[in-house]
């Protein structure tokens, strides 16, 4: 980017954004105030590994990673040898890369599942980024929301637990003023048919 403001730009549209529970980075790269040459400022996008590829990278084979709704992975090993052969390496490179690592049982997949919200009566003054992300757990914002093309409404997808439609109403506080804001789960026509958006 020629301009800083320009590289600011892109790096907050890039910020915090989600794609299919793939989590996209941005960051100034370093420079010196001191440079008598043009500045030139870019976003730094980090690369994405699959759980599979790490754990392949690591030695470990005949294992298949599978995903589960929410954030959660499950690891089946289709020989004891390869169980005892990551368990011999030791877990540490695993708590790299996951929260919590335990066996499985009955109780250890929780139901989530990612849904997309519309946000009615936001202030034009608090419509940004942040206040989207304090509303809610953001795994992303609507393109619409992005584009600042209107503000009727702005749009999020989040990961929740609760398994009924969303329908809520909250406050939202700006310094001394507080707003009500509605919040409705969207929700799809597809051939006559009423179905919640799965992504």
């Amino acid at each position: 980017f020629e301009r800083l403001s320009d590289a600011k730009n892109a790096i907050w549209k890039l910020n915090g954004s989600w794609v299919y529970g793939y989590r996209i980075w941005s960051k100034f790269a370093r420079s010196s105030g001191r440079s008598s040459k043009k500045d030139k400022f870019g976003a730094h996008v980090n690369k994405f590994v699959s759980p599979h590829d790490f754990v392949e990278s690591k030695g470990v084979f005949y294992i298949d990673v599978k995903k589960h709704p929410g954030r959660q992975f499950l690891f089946v090993f289709y020989y004891d040898e390869a169980m005892q052969k990551m368990e011999a390496q030791g877990r540490t490179w695993l708590n790299g890369w996951f929260v919590e690592i335990k066996p499985w049982s009955s109780l250890t997949l929780k139901q989530h599942r990612i849904t997309r919200l519309a946000v009615y009566g936001l202030p034009l003054h608090v419509w940004n980024y942040n206040t989207f992300r304090r509303i809610a757990a953001i795994l992303g914002l609507g393109e619409e929301t992005l584009k600042l093309d209107g503000f009727s409404h702005g749009t999020m997808s989040i990961m929740t637990d609760h398994l009924s439609r969303i329908e809520a109403t909250i406050t939202v506080q700006c310094g001394v003023e507080n707003f009500q804001v509605r919040i409705s789960e969207i929700i799809e026509l597809v051939n006559n048919s009423l179905f919640f958006i799965k992504h």
